[in-house]
Formats: C-alpha cells, sequence, structure tokens
C-alpha cells in the first residue's frame, strides 16, 4: 500500500456504516458504488460484508485515492470504525480520470507483546473510474405540413319555378 499521508487534498468525508477483521488468505475487500461514478454523483467506498474484511479492536481505517496514471494522491481521509469493525466514507466525483482506492486498519496502539494487539492490514487495491456525466438533448420533430383539407364543394340545387299566383 502507499503510504496515506493525512493533509492531502480531502474531499471524502467519513461515514460509519456496517461490514468484518482480517483473516488468512486473501486480502480483505473493499467496494466503491457506483464503480464507475459520474461527474458531479456521490460515491461510497465501504469495506465488503463479512468478518474477514471487517476492521476491528478500536483501530483506524486510513483511505488514500489516488490518480492512476500519475500515482498523486488526491483525497484521504481518517473513519473510525463502527462497534462490528464496519466503515464507510462518502466522495463527490469531480473529475474524469482513473483511479486506485487504497486503505489500511490500523490497529489500536497497544504494547507490542500484548495478546490483544490487532496487527494492522491493507485492503486489496480497488480501481475506481470517473465517467463524464452524460451529455443529454432533446430532439423535436419539425412541423409537417399538411394540404388543407375543404369540404366538396357545394352542389348547386335544381329549383324548378312554381307560378304561386
Amino acid at each position: 500500500m502507499r503510504k496515506v499521508l493525512l493533509g492531502g487534498v480531502v474531499a471524502i468525508g467519513a461515514v460509519l456504516l456496517a461490514t468484518g477483521s482480517a483473516g488468512a488468505g486473501l486480502a480483505p475487500q473493499m467496494v466503491a458504488t457506483p464503480n464507475p461514478a459520474t461527474v458531479g454523483s456521490q460515491f461510497t467506498v465501504s469495506n465488503v460484508a463479512g468478518a474477514a474484511n471487517t476492521c476491528e479492536d478500536g483501530g483506524e481505517v486510513v483511505i488514500g485515492i489516488f490518480d492512476a496514471v500519475t500515482d498523486e494522491m488526491v483525497a484521504d481521509d481518517v473513519v473510525t470504525p463502527d462497534e462490528a469493525g464496519n466503515w464507510t466514507i462518502t466522495g463527490t466525483a469531480s473529475d474524469v480520470g482513473e483511479y486506485v482506492i487504497e486503505a489500511s486498519c490500523l490497529g489500536e496502539e497497544l504494547p507490542a507483546n500484548s495478546p490483544q494487539a490487532s496487527p494492522d492490514f491493507d485492503y486489496a487495491s480497488l480501481p475506481f473510474s470517473v465517467v463524464a456525466a452524460p451529455i443529454t438533448t432533446t430532439t423535436t420533430e419539425a412541423a409537417v405540413p399538411t394540404t388543407p383539407t375543404s369540404a366538396a364543394p357545394a352542389v348547386a340545387a335544381v329549383a324548378t319555378p312554381a307560378f304561386t299566383g
């Protein structure tokens, strides 16, 4: 994991939600929704549900969003997980591009020889895309000229003069 240093451009805010503690095997997972996000829209990043993906024991989760091309950090934040170890952040997508989201669970500061000390761990890197908002256009159909219609011409009445007088 890249070292996520606090104090960069902070464009994400923390919101607590629920999700799991790093176990053996695969790296703990996180998810971004929606992915891809549209410029101007909100997105969330959270741990995937399940005990293997939570950050427990009083730790913090440090999150960094990096430009996938330049490797420059574009946003960072720190969140304290809920009692179950689940965490979520929200942000607003601002620039079109490809990004990588990285997060680390930093366990509670306890003496190194403490049996309750939880080890720090990194979540699996998460590719994240921001796309342009779709351009919406409205089309109207041109008025189709119509040929005026009229009633059939009136037929002259045939009248026979009558002598009345």
